[in-house]
């Protein structure tokens, strides 16, 4: 999927549902809302695995090993597969032919940043705008294979 993605992360109550009303006024741009931080969680599925290969102690290849099968699983193929994922929820209910930007809406990152020890200002993004209490990210393409930490 060629578009452009729009990430708002914001704190409730800060206009962010009328802003995300005013961006999807915009011919060719559908931007969701809030969605519990579904994208997070996904990446932090994709990282799990990717520690999971790197921590372990030996090649886990005997099915009486602990880290079994691990060494099997194709990251590529798993990126692959969050990406269509990201998109079906992104699209969901959509024509893809007629989007040039999609995106979401979300409260609850900042939760994540402050209990990483990431202020709100340092928020994650590609050409961002912050303002107030709202980070606005816009990127040209979707990579998660930069979700490898």
């Amino acid at each position: 999927m060629n578009k452009d993605y729009v990430l708002i992360v914001t704190n409730g109550q800060t206009g962010s549902t009328l802003l995300q009303g005013v961006l999807n006024s915009i011919e060719g741009w559908h931007i969701k809302g809030e969605n519990m931080n579904f994208v997070y969680h996904l990446y932090k599925a994709h990282e799990a695995l990717s520690r999971a290969r790197l921590e372990r102690e030996e090649p886990a290849i005997a099915p009486t090993l602990p880290w079994y099968g691990i060494d099997q699983v194709n990251l590529e193929g798993v990126e692959m597969d969050i990406r269509r994922v990201v998109e079906n929820v992104l699209l969901s209910g959509q024509n893809p032919e007629n989007l040039s930007t999609v995106g979401f809406k979300e409260i609850r990152y900042f939760d994540i940043f402050t209990l990483g020890g990431v202020s709100k200002g340092d928020a994650p993004g590609s050409g961002g705008l912050y303002s107030r209490n709202t980070w606005i990210s816009c990127q040209r393409y979707c990579h998660p294979a930069s979700w490898s930490s």
